[in-house]
């Protein structure tokens, strides 16, 4: 996955998901974040977003970001296919 932004700007798309930040540092060449539900985010300089945590977090991470994103764009009037 991929996240253009900086990480100020995940963040409050973290708080839109309904998602609790316990932890938020920047570390050599990413940014971390964990979450109350249990997964750990990482983005990289280079955009690349990494989830770590079990099969069953990173699957309902990826279906939850999708479908904020998604509702994000259909409200904007943009099309589905403008995520990063």
């Amino acid at each position: 996955m991929r996240f253009t932004g900086n990480y100020k700007e995940f963040e409050k798309i973290l708080t839109g998901m309904n998602r609790t930040i316990v932890y938020s540092q920047t570390k050599d060449s990413m940014h971390q974040i964990k979450t109350s539900q249990g997964e750990v985010l990482n983005i990289l300089k280079s955009g690349t977003l990494l989830i770590q945590g079990t099969p069953d977090i990173k699957k309902r991470f990826k279906h939850d970001y999708m479908h904020y994103n998604h509702r994000l764009y259909e409200k904007n009037g943009d099309s589905f296919s403008k995520l990063p």
